[in-house]
């Protein structure tokens, strides 16, 4: 069974759950944690393609999202897979 809506493209069984994103990066801070001194960790501002804005923040993991701060100003698809293990 297959979900759609404005904002994603959501594929869905029990098992895998996926999710596409066509945003565009308008800002990007990078910032560094007061409490544990480590970092940086990042926060996007993205748009879809009808123009709602939203943030994304990435704590640890980051490497996951290298290279998204080199494409401010751009179009970009984030896909993101999840396995639910039983």
């Amino acid at each position: 069974m297959t979900h759609y809506n404005k904002f994603s493209e959501v594929s869905y069984n029990s098992k895998i759950t996926s999710w596409r994103f066509r945003v565009k990066i308008h800002r990007i801070y990078p910032f560094y944690s007061y409490v544990t001194s480590s970092g940086p960790f990042y926060k996007y501002v993205l748009a879809h393609e009808e123009g709602t804005k939203m943030e994304m923040t990435i704590y640890g993991n980051s490497d996951r999202f290298r290279s998204l701060e080199k494409q401010a100003e751009k179009w970009v698809e984030i896909f993101l897979v999840e396995v639910n293990r039983s």
